[in-house]
């Protein structure tokens, strides 16, 4: 009997693990587009680190509806960029590697981004860019900082 109850529980934490496309409950960040119309999100999945060892940080954004709080497809690709430098250093970064997020299912999310590619240089206060760009072409460039251990 006591087998089958081993093998019960692990069936339980084998298939209760945590989809990869969830995100953790608390944002890293947040900033407000389009008037406030538009909350994004930010999130590491990884980092941030000193990628004086070649390691790489990985941030999530999500795009959500201000209001309801539901996700939000932004209305054109590519329409978000990420750009880090160090500020008061002028050191920055190469340009990140921006991808919608799919869930298990392989549908993709929508408003959900993974910002790879991140090598923070060296340790200390940096800036996070993120550039929305509307179907009309307007862009609007929000910051937040990132201090990196």
């Amino acid at each position: 009997m006591k087998p089958s109850l081993f093998l019960i529980a692990l069936s339980f934490f084998a298939f209760s693990a945590p989809s990869f496309a969830q995100a953790p409950a608390q944002p890293t960040a947040s900033d407000l587009f389009q008037n406030g119309a538009i909350l994004a999100n930010f999130y590491w999945e990884k980092g941030p680190v000193s990628s004086m060892d070649g390691s790489e940080s990985i941030l999530r954004a999500e795009f959500l509806n201000s209001s309801t709080h539901t996700p939000i497809a932004l209305t054109s690709a590519p329409n978000i960029s990420a750009w880090m430098q160090m500020g008061g250093m002028w050191h920055g970064t190469s340009p990140a590697q921006i991808v919608p997020v799919t869930s298990a299912g392989g549908t993709v999310l929508p408003g959900v981004y993974r910002v790879s590619k991140i090598y923070f240089v060296m340790s200390g206060k940096w800036q996070m860019r993120t550039k929305l760009t509307n179907s009309s072409g307007a862009s609007e460039t929000e910051t937040f900082d990132i201090n990196v251990p």
